[in-house]
């Protein structure tokens, strides 16, 4: 394209891939239906030249050569996977492979030549940064002796959030940075997602909203697809918590400069993105269930509200159902099970959804953290003596209490759980800083695992 006249002209009728610029010329791969390649094109003579009939990926060039990696399958398999190079200054067509440099039983990716003597990449095999020595031939993982630095506390103001998509559980590292990472259940692998430090986030319909922190000052809210994926947009500038969603609308808690609740807003999820606030003073633990917004108004313990939501997004007819104290529950069926948080009990209890027909479910335990997953009663019990701190199953009536972990020094003291496959996640959220790392137990074998990156 010209610069100043934004006229554009084909310069190469091929479909290309892994373009790259070095010193006046272009190196891709040409998209053939005969067999990819490798080419350049010389700008100013405007020729362009076969360089080899490698299917080249993850392209670099140094000096007189160009490095990739070799991912023809028929190719690959008669001349080997790994390193490869060509000589970039040939003027003629060439239909032989390029020199095999190192050849690995996986291709090889991510090429860096950091000078005529170097040049990294990524082993495939043992997902290790490597460094071949291009005159002696010789390979060095350079990672060999790395270890990560170990903290032993988490961040100030850490959060304790967690959602499930797919295979991944999703949780905020308070130990990296408090950054969003997902664990791979079936890769048993850690993948951190963010960057920077993530404040809140909520996975709905294959989206997920996150509030991050932008420009080491604001925190603004974010929306990407997973199933697509792509790069975030930025769909609100407002410190937004505790995300829900119904009927194209986003409802989320607003806070202030100082991390206080203001209002409950509602953001449009169209190209206009408008915002209202919906509700004018703090609430917590949105949920949204048959059309209705649940949540506990306020910032800690109280009571349990629900307001009707109308067509255009606004709410209506805010009431509160009941006066017990909370600051937990779980809407399932015609039930809202809750923490009931009393001057000196504290039991799981239920009610219908007008809050009519309560009824203790658990007593003699201080559940501060609970879930109902496949008609059972996941709970953490804190209690000063007994019955014993840690995580406890038990049927829907409250029966047949289970104790799946013990808490010994706040070892594993569950917090956020979720459930997927045959284990439980959970944050360790407890009083001494040395933990709040992220766990599971198999439900099997009731074995606790701290699935963390830092042990």
């Amino acid at each position: 394209m010209n610069a100043s006249t934004k006229i554009t002209s084909i310069i190469v009728n091929e479909k290309i891939n892994e373009l790259i610029h070095y010193n006046g010329e272009l190196f891709f791969t040409v998209d053939n239906l005969l067999g990819n390649y490798l080419a350049k094109y010389m700008i100013n003579s405007q020729k362009l030249v076969k360089l080899s009939i490698d299917n080249a990926k993850y392209i670099t060039v140094i000096g007189n050569y160009v490095y990739y990696a070799n991912v023809d399958i028929l190719t690959t398999h008669i001349y080997g996977k790994g390193l490869y190079r060509v000589n970039k200054n040939v003027l003629t067509d060439q239909n032989k492979p390029g020199e095999l440099l190192y050849e690995s039983p996986y291709n090889v990716s991510s090429l860096n030549a950091i000078d005529e003597e170097t040049v990294l990449f990524i082993n495939f095999q043992n997902k290790c940064l490597m460094a071949f020595e291009v005159d002696s031939k010789i390979v060095v993982d350079v990672m060999e002796n790395f270890e990560i630095e170990e903290e032993y506390a988490p961040q100030l103001l850490s959060k304790f959030e967690t959602a499930v998509w797919k295979d991944r559980v999703y949780y905020i590292n308070n130990f990296m940075d408090g950054a969003l990472y997902y664990y791979d259940t079936k890769t048993n692998q850690n993948i951190r997602v963010t960057s920077n430090s993530v404040k809140s986030f909520a996975i709905i319909d294959d989206f997920l909203y996150f509030n991050q922190i932008s420009w080491l000052v604001n925190n603004d809210l974010y929306m990407v697809n997973l199933r697509t994926g792509g790069l975030p947009e930025l769909i609100s500038t407002n410190d937004a918590r505790n995300m829900v969603i119904h009927n194209g609308f986003l409802y989320y808690v607003k806070e202030n400069a100082v991390g206080v609740g203001t209002a409950v807003t509602r953001l449009k999820l169209d190209s206009t993105l408008e915002e209202v606030d919906v509700l004018d003073y703090n609430a917590h633990h949105l949920t949204v269930y048959n059309g209705k917004l649940y949540y506990i108004k306020g910032a800690g313990v109280d009571e349990i509200w629900v307001a009707d939501i109308l067509s255009n997004g606004d709410l209506s007819n805010p009431r509160r159902l009941g006066k017990d104290k909370t600051d937990w529950f779980v809407i399932v069926g015609d039930k809202i099970y809750y923490r009931y948080v009393g001057i000196i009990n504290k039991n799981l209890s239920s009610m219908d959804l007008n809050g009519e027909n309560k009824k203790e479910i658990i007593t003699d335990y201080d559940q501060i953290s609970f879930i109902i997953k496949n008609g059972f009663i996941y709970f953490t019990n804190d209690t000063l003596i007994n019955p014993k701190d840690g995580i406890y199953r038990a049927d829907m009536d409250g029966s047949n209490i289970i104790l799946l972990h013990e808490s010994i020094n706040d070892n594993g003291f569950g917090y956020n759980m979720q459930l997927v496959g045959n284990y439980l996640y959970f944050y360790s959220k407890s009083s001494v800083l040395e933990d709040q790392h992220f766990y599971r137990i198999n439900l099997t074998t009731n074995e606790l695992e701290n699935i963390g990156l830092l042990k």
